[in-house]
């Protein structure tokens, strides 16, 4: 058996997780018909997708 040692941990609240989901959103909506931006959609779709799993929400 071993022992188990956090050193660091934080605490997100749903409600600002959620908060930052849409605003990620927002910002999709806002910049999908730009061009040369194709980096900046990934990220950005990469951290809502991290939002998602922090909330616990099942993708297909």
């Amino acid at each position: 058996m071993s022992n188990s040692r956090f050193d660091k941990f934080a605490v997100i609240k749903e409600e600002i997780l959620i908060n930052r989901r849409e605003q990620f959103y927002k910002l999709v909506s806002e910049i999908i018909d730009e061009e040369d931006i194709e980096s900046l959609i990934f990220t950005t779709l990469n951290n809502i997708s991290f939002c998602e799993y922090l909330l616990g929400v099942e993708m297909e």
